[in-house]
């Protein structure tokens, strides 16, 4: 039988690379994620009808939909893929004006499922 050792610090310096293959393959899965959220979120046709209305222009999620990396505290790489704070949480958990949610960061998120 073959004794199996591991480094915790050569696992730390792989899950810290940033240009390692961990990253690598978290930066691909989030460029996924994205990708399917921008197929899925809606967009509205055309702008607020009140100009009092603080809705952004139609196109405004989909187009700032981005990824993002970066290192926790500890440096882990981690990667994420985000839009627009308020957009998002009206159209993920809608407000009283929706009559359903619109699930697009969260269709991308779960489209991943099985691919690690």
């Amino acid at each position: 039988m073959n004794d199996v050792r591991i480094s915790a610090a050569a696992v730390h310096d792989l899950i810290s690379d940033d240009r390692g293959i961990v990253a690598d393959f978290l930066r691909d899965l989030s460029e996924q994620a994205a990708a399917i959220a921008r197929a899925k979120v809606p967009v509205r046709r055309e702008a607020p009808w009140s100009s009092r209305s603080n809705a952004r222009p139609p196109g405004f999620t989909k187009a700032q939909i981005r990824t993002r990396q970066g290192h926790s505290p500890d440096g882990v790489i981690w990667v994420s893929a985000n839009a627009p704070a308020d957009p998002a949480i009206f159209l993920e958990e809608p407000a009283e004006q929706l009559s359903r949610e619109y699930p697009f960061l969260t269709t991308g998120l779960w489209s991943l499922e099985g691919t690690f």
